[in-house]
């Protein structure tokens, strides 16, 4: 562990920038990224409710219609939305398994067989994890319901990991609850980068809002946290709904 850390939210500000500058130089994301994980390893609860406020932040500016905001998801006995699955991770309205590049098809149609080789697909590949799957659910209903997902996720080892025990040995607690995050709120900004494009600024200024709520919510504060349907910033990048290739959204 470093000897003097940074603070919780210095770490996921520098952390964030490594979600939307893909031209960081390798050195500088790694040390943002090692500086987030110590952040999971020592603040464990105020890491999964900066994970799931900044991807709350980012799902409720989609459409309401959008096919990703209305999934639902289960980790263990904790679950969101009118039909969970009967296994770990996220179903969409129609009841079929979410967590795939193809979940992505909708907004952003193949160019390539291979979606590895696809520039617009790339960072849908490899498939998310059910357990992420879950948190990026819980994440349309609310922080609260994403951070219950986040606690939960980061003690339930998924399949893989029970099935491997060197795996198993490895993955504490903490590490599950920072890839589980991270997952979440990277597939979050894809999405919304499908309507708002690379130069959104918004996953910036949620991750901003999250560090310093996450401060109020670990000091007890969380009452003073408005409510989504009064929040004026969600309203203000709310997302439109248009189909791309007369893509009906009622046949997701």
């Amino acid at each position: 562990m470093p000897q003097n850390p940074l603070p919780p939210s210095s770490a996921a500000l520098g952390w964030s920038l490594t979600l939307v500058e893909p031209l960081l130089p390798t050195e500088r994301r790694a040390l943002f990224e090692a500086a987030m994980h110590e952040v999971v390893v020592r603040t464990p609860d105020w890491a999964a409710t900066f994970f799931g406020g900044f991807a709350t932040d980012v799902m409720l500016t989609l459409p309401e219609v959008d096919p990703w905001r209305l999934l639902s998801g289960k980790v263990g006995s904790f679950t969101v939305g009118p039909r969970p699955p009967a296994e770990d991770g996220a179903v969409t309205r129609v009841g079929e398994k979410f967590g795939t590049v193809r979940n992505g098809f909708d907004r952003l149609p193949p160019m390539y067989d291979d979606p590895r080789n696809d520039p617009y697909l790339v960072a849908l590949t490899p498939d998310l994890s059910p357990a992420a799957a879950a948190v990026l659910a819980a994440a349309g209903y609310g922080w609260e319901q994403a951070n219950e997902m986040l606690l939960a996720a980061s003690v339930t080892p998924g399949e893989a990991e029970a099935s491997d025990v060197k795996v198993l040995r490895r993955r504490t607690p903490a590490d599950r609850l920072f890839v589980v995050g991270s997952e979440a709120v990277r597939w979050a900004i894809h999405r919304r980068r499908s309507y708002a494009g690379k130069d959104d600024l918004w996953p910036l200024e949620a991750a901003s809002r999250w560090a310093w709520r996450a401060d109020r919510v670990s000091q007890g504060e969380a009452s003073a946290l408005p409510r989504p349907d009064q929040d004026e910033a969600l309203k203000l990048h709310q997302c439109q709904w248009f189909p791309v290739d007369d893509f009906d959204s009622s046949q997701f």
